[in-house]
């Protein structure tokens, strides 16, 4: 992996955490599945088990530990961090909106 596939891929999405309706900002519902859903890599009427693979898919590939244990660089593992909470902010979300249709 190069750093800057992590990087711009990080920023396409837009992430901006506390300016979501979930982390307490506004945005419409819309808009938050639309952003959401592009985090997962996914188009926004994606089903939950769509968002439920991709999340998972996700995870394996940005979680922290293995790329502790991969041997990465330290500003990867850092931006695995971040990754990762975008990663989980998007699913809770997205399991909140359309879990319950």
């Amino acid at each position: 992996m190069q750093k800057e596939s992590f990087q711009d891929g990080f920023n396409n999405y837009g992430y901006g955490g506390a300016g979501s309706q979930f982390a307490g900002g506004y945005q419409s519902e819309a808009s938050l599945i639309k952003k959401y859903t592009a985090v997962l890599g996914l188009s926004e009427d994606a089903t939950m088990s769509e968002i439920k693979k991709a999340y998972r898919k996700l995870v394996k590939e940005y979680h922290p530990d293995k790329l502790a244990a991969d041997n990465v660089p330290q500003d990867y593992i850092e931006f695995a961090n971040q990754k990762i909470r975008e990663i989980n902010e998007a699913y809770e979300y997205l399991e909140k909106v359309k879990g319950n249709k």
